[in-house]
């Protein structure tokens, strides 16, 4: 009922308010239309993920991967990088369940876990020079495993999923094999077998993670790459194998990844997580979708397009859907509203592809279909948030106390009336604040911060400065 509705709205926005008469059958052919969001790597605000959630629903996608932090009640030092409360979350999951999309939990692991193991050194990697690496879980220690069962556990409770995205990928992301031959012996000691491959100890892993999963009635989900051999101990058939390509890292023995005929012949189920359908909020970027647009997926990115698939055709029993992934990367170049309008485009060709696997009868070329997509606009309920709330000006900024906002050297203060604030509209809808007495600007910076790439602290309640103005008229282009 709710994608039918969908459909009506939808043409009724491109009928300019009427509808033909008449009658549709309009039925999905994969069960899995979806996205995944980072908001791993700086904070994204609530209201722009329900943004995104309610573009989704209007394309009739039903399925987010949300890679974020808890503030964890077991684990509070989990959280000295960005996160959100449990309440913040909950309002995501829930407005996500009335608009028809299902909010799946995504947590790295055993690589991509820095975020979580910085304060846990006892539960990291060593590699050969002896430097503890929190990018790499011990997935042999059982208690590294416990910490991550319980995490497990404390955000699939605050979802309310019955699903869940362990990554699994990229555990070689800088380093590759070569450089963690004493933790091979270790897995050999541990497994009690000189023959033991990395490989199979990382399967069982996934397996460890897939019994604990489905104890909760629940099903999980992995990146494809980080499955490179299934001879010995071959992960779980119910595990479903999000493939996006084969990893990346200069380390050449790093990237990873067995042929999606190989898994698709082992009997697993495939959604294709195709990197030609990923933004990376980053430069320069070689996903084609980010870097040509529409243009360089139109008409040749397909629901049989899989990495390296070397013309071997998936069979749709095998192809539980597709998604598109927002990444973060150099967010200090990348605001979220310059974010949100690239993936404009991509977010609607997912959906149509996913939906039925091919573009409409009528669009011949790429001009048509992004003219179908001009023409369908937003859905009803999105508010641009690019739109002006203030006028271009100087405004006093008064204090709960009554007093002006003021600065004092690097620190904003209170001080008179006479201290004046001056907005700048930038090009992608924020406002620069620049003091006019001080020719300083307003800003949330920290030189200790978790996130070092942007000095921009993401802790609640940290105190503003007031920085160097930057240049307002710069825009960053993919």
């Amino acid at each position: 009922l709710l994608w039918g509705a969908r459909t009506i709205e939808q043409a009724v926005r491109a009928g300019q308010g009427t509808v033909p008469a008449g009658s549709i059958t309009d039925i999905p052919r994969f069960a899995d239309r979806g996205a995944t969001l980072c908001a791993c790597g700086t904070h994204i605000t609530p209201d722009w993920i329900i943004r995104q959630i309610d573009r989704m629903s209007d394309l009739k996608m039903n399925y987010l991967s949300l890679e974020l932090r808890i503030k964890s009640d077991k684990y509070p030092a989990t959280t000295s990088f960005s996160y959100y409360t449990k309440d913040e979350v909950k309002a995501i999951v829930e407005h996500g369940r009335e608009v028809g999309v299902r909010v799946v939990p995504l947590l790295n692991a055993p690589g991509h876990t820095g975020t979580i193991l910085g304060n846990f050194p006892q539960y990291q990697v060593s590699d050969d020079s002896g430097k503890k690496s929190p990018n790499h879980l011990n997935f042999i220690d059982p208690a590294a495993q416990q910490f991550y069962f319980d995490l497990i556990d404390e955000y699939m409770d605050t979802f309310g999923s019955t699903e869940w995205h362990m990554g699994a990928d990229e555990f070689f992301f800088k380093q590759g094999p070569g450089e963690f031959k004493k933790y091979l012996a270790q897995i050999r000691s541990h497994y009690g077998d000189q023959s033991m491959t990395f490989d199979a100890a990382f399967n069982d892993f996934i397996n460890k993670v897939n019994a604990h999963v489905k104890s909760r009635g629940g099903t999980l989900r992995v990146w494809n790459d980080g499955i490179a051999d299934i001879s010995r101990i071959a992960i779980d058939k119910d595990v479903i194998i999000e493939y996006w390509g084969k990893g990346e890292s200069s380390k050449k023995d790093a990237n990873r990844g067995l042929p999606v005929k190989d898994l698709v012949d082992a009997g697993y189920t495939v959604v294709n997580a195709s990197s030609a359908l990923y933004y990376y909020r980053d430069q320069p970027s070689s996903y084609v979708m980010q870097v040509k647009g529409l243009e360089g997926v139109y008409g040749t990115w397909t629901m049989n397009s899989f990495y390296q698939n070397n013309g071997y055709t998936v069979p749709d029993a095998s192809i539980r859907g597709g998604k598109v992934s927002i990444w973060q990367g150099g967010h200090g170049k990348v605001t979220d509203h310059e974010a949100e309008a690239w993936v404009t485009e991509g977010l609607r060709y997912g959906a149509q592809m996913f939906w039925n696997a091919k573009t409409p009868k009528a669009d011949g070329n790429v001009e048509a279909f992004k003219a179908r997509i001009k023409a369908l606009g937003e859905p009803s309920t999105y508010v641009d948030p690019t739109r002006d709330t203030l006028a271009p000006g100087q405004y006093t900024i008064a204090l709960s106390d009554g007093r002006a906002l003021s600065v004092s050297g690097t620190t904003p203060t209170a001080g008179t009336a006479s201290d004046n604030w001056e907005l700048a509209a930038t090009p992608d809808g924020y406002y620069q604040i620049r003091s006019v007495n001080a020719n300083r600007c307003l800003a949330v910076y920290s030189e200790e911060t978790p996130n070092s790439e942007t000095h921009v602290s993401t802790t609640p309640g940290h105190p503003a400065v007031a920085y160097a103005c930057a240049d307002t008229s710069q825009e960053f282009t993919p």
